[in-house]
């Protein structure tokens, strides 16, 4: 079994920070170690990370400062370099993961050497009909994947690399010191010039926050727009890998307004979506 790092970049997570580490520490096969980078918070993020592992007693939680400069590629470099294990985890400070996943993601890099990247669907906590959310993201993923074919792609909530790929191209990632790229995009272009593989892997399970929705739409037409300028960047430039862009700006609207008129029972959505995950998991979804 391989040992299992994770890696969670945090900039003012107080709300979540909290239900991310419970479920780090809940997995069936306990991750090596789970590193919490705070990077310039000035909320109370730093302060329940401790606490926490505090409570806990977990020695394999730490928590480190990345404070030399802002953003999340800086960050994200940090804690990748500051990883131990076989495989980095990477995931966000509103994850929380299926209590499999540790479990999961050792499997994927078992059964291919040469495999650098992978990730997972997504269900969303905090929306309505969240149970069903997870099939819609698997669906909006593999509709992706067939677009996306020829530069497989990474989603920074759920997913993990090789340390071996990570030591090899971790000279080669873009800085972004303007905060302009997908960080797991252009991680997952690196993986691909440097001839690694890139899975998505629908057994790999996390919940996360819809929170980018609540966006007013100029900063989410920015957010969208990532995509090309990080393609860009590295001298691609497919009509094909627009359909991201195409799909997010389409479900913007109605998402949105549901979002704004809907009051999130957190726990409640979990156990729906865990129950349908069960459900799955007994008419053998994840057999292979």
């Amino acid at each position: 079994m391989n040992s299992v790092s994770v890696v969670i970049p945090a900039y003012n997570e107080e709300e979540n920070i909290e239900r991310c580490l419970e479920s780090c520490v809940k997995q069936s096969i306990a991750p090596f170690e789970v590193l919490v980078v705070n990077n310039r918070s000035t909320d109370q993020t730093e302060k329940l990370v401790q606490r926490f592992i505090d409570k806990s007693g977990q020695t394999n939680i730490k928590l480190l400062q990345q404070d030399k400069l802002q953003g999340m590629q800086p960050t994200i470099r940090f804690g990748l370099n500051n990883a131990t294990g076989e495989i980095l985890g990477r995931i966000d400070g509103d994850s929380i993961l299926e209590e499999h996943w540790v479990e999961k993601v050792s499997t994927a890099f078992t059964k291919n050497p040469n495999l650098g990247g992978v990730s997972g669907p997504v269900s969303y906590y905090d929306m309505p009909f969240a149970s069903f959310s997870l099939q819609a993201d698997r669906l909006g993923r593999e509709i992706n994947s067939a677009f996306m074919k020829e530069y497989p792609f990474l989603f920074g909530s759920n997913m993990a690399i090789s340390k071996k790929a990570w030591e090899t191209i971790k000279g080669q990632v873009c800085e972004d010191l303007d905060d302009k790229f997908h960080e797991d995009i252009d991680l997952a272009l690196h993986l691909k010039f440097n001839h690694f593989d890139i899975e998505y892997y629908p057994e790999m399970i996390a919940y996360i926050s819809a929170r980018r929705i609540d966006n007013k739409l100029s900063d989410f037409r920015d957010y969208t727009k990532r995509f090309s300028r990080t393609y860009k960047a590295h001298g691609i430039h497919k009509v094909s890998l627009k359909f991201p862009e195409f799909f997010l700006m389409t479900i913007y609207f109605p998402l949105h307004a549901l979002k704004k008129f809907y009051t999130a029972d957190i726990s409640q959505n979990l156990n729906k979506i865990k129950k349908s995950i069960s459900t799955e998991n007994a008419n053998g979804f994840n057999e292979k």
